[in-house]
């Protein structure tokens, strides 16, 4: 009977058993005249009510979770749908990530040619024969030189 939450709890027992608790919780409820039980049931009472318009009744705050219940459903509906298309750019990104470092390794082996072939140039040791192993003469070489050179920056 001094236990709270016992369906025998009575309270006169409760102040008999624990002076101190009763002291700190229950004291300042009885010891007031116009204390009653009807209050608390009036409070009870109005928390526990259907009425879906009062902020404070059962009712308006099931309604209320509900509908967050279901915006929260559509939102991760739509998050998951925005997932999937930025899964797909990111996929067509890593694609075209894959082609443009095919496209840098093929300039880089070009533009190592050309720095071959212009070290060659300036140490006399590029040379170009036409037919049956004639070479070409240094005006001649220069102006083909310079057609590659000038055509590779252009492509680029």
């Amino acid at each position: 009977m001094a236990t709270i939450g016992e369906p025998e709890f009575h309270v006169e027992a409760f102040r008999a058993k624990r002076p101190k608790e009763y002291e700190k919780t229950w004291a300042q409820l009885v010891n007031k005249t116009d204390f009653t039980f009807e209050g608390l049931y009036d409070i009870v009472n109005t928390v526990f009510s259907q009425n879906n318009h009062d902020p404070s009744s059962v009712a308006y705050i099931a309604a209320y979770s509900q509908s967050q219940h279901e915006f929260m459903q559509s939102t991760i509906s739509d998050l998951k749908n925005m997932i999937h298309e930025k899964e797909g750019a990111i996929e067509w990104l890593a694609d075209e990530l894959v082609k443009s470092e095919n496209a840098v390794s093929y300039l880089i082996g070009i533009i190592k040619k050309v720095n071959e072939n212009l070290y060659r140039y300036v140490n006399d040791r590029l040379s170009f024969t036409v037919k049956m192993g004639t070479p070409l003469n240094s005006y001649w070489t220069r102006v083909l030189l310079e057609i590659i050179v000038i055509s590779i920056w252009t492509a680029m």
